[in-house]
């Protein structure tokens, strides 16, 4: 008779998964003896725990299965940053977020400057997973750059080849498809790269010598910006959120449950 098994994970990382705390605090918890598992106390992160176990923090149940990840698409509009706190006290996406929407993080990051297509989810694991390089989901962008250079066929091919900038920072291929020049001289190129290393479009071009006055993210992976209006969201379908999870290994879950005041 064929037999199902039954996934297990670590016991921080269960409670990292569906409760309010990080792996590395949820470590310390368990450390401390702040967690129970089946009604004793355990003080070992690493022990493996199936859904059928009962988890307490601080004598709080924990659930070990979370539902299904979801998504939704955010336009991001200039002006806003992607980190959840800013000791700047500047605006976020996160305190644009619906109140009635779950806590949720974001796939990646756009800088202060930059807008267009983010992705949003309440798997932390799913978020990791799709801004990972391995997992091959090309970033695709719009982009206004400015100077009064023509980008030569020689710049073209040199990103498409990848490179290596004076800094040290190694850029894998990028593709560019450049329009025709505006008549101020700034002109739009397309381009998609598989990496999201922190501002490496406009350091590419800086290297170059050129400006950039916009920067749009129009795609990542199987999602497109589409006609979606700045400031708006879109939830994704469930079965599509499902598909992906699958896709990069997840499972899904790992729903991240947290007060929505910690913004």
């Amino acid at each position: 008779m064929a037999s199902t098994a039954v996934k297990a994970i670590s016991l921080h990382k269960a409670i990292a998964a569906n409760g309010s705390w990080s792996r590395r605090i949820a470590g310390a918890l368990i450390v401390k003896g702040d967690v129970t598992l089946n009604g004793k106390v355990c003080r070992r992160p690493e022990i493996r725990v199936v859904p059928t176990d009962e988890i307490r923090v601080k004598n709080q149940v924990i659930e070990t299965s979370a539902p299904p990840a979801r998504m939704w698409k955010y336009h991001k509009p200039p002006g806003l940053i992607t980190t959840r706190h800013d000791p700047q006290g500047r605006p976020t996406i996160f305190d644009a977020l619906p109140l009635d929407l779950p806590r949720v993080v974001s796939v990646g990051r756009l800088d202060v400057y930059s807008e267009g297509l983010m992705l949003l989810t309440t798997s932390g694991q799913l978020a990791r997973q799709l801004e990972l390089p391995s997992s091959a989901f090309i970033r695709r962008y719009n982009v206004l750059v400015t100077g009064s250079r023509h980008i030569t066929s020689d710049i073209v091919m040199t990103l498409d080849r990848g490179l290596e900038l004076p800094d040290g920072l190694k850029l894998k291929p990028i593709t560019a498809q450049v329009s025709p020049p505006h008549a101020t001289g700034r002109r739009w190129v397309a381009m998609s790269l598989r990496e999201g290393k922190k501002r490496e479009i406009r350091r590419c071009w800086e290297y170059f010598g050129f400006g950039v006055s916009r920067l749009i993210r129009v795609g990542y992976g199987p999602f497109d910006l589409d006609h979606l209006p700045p400031g708006q969201f879109e939830k994704v379908a469930d079965v599509q959120v499902q598909q992906l999870s699958e896709s990069v290994g997840d499972c899904g879950q790992g729903t991240i449950r947290a007060s929505r005041s910690s913004k």
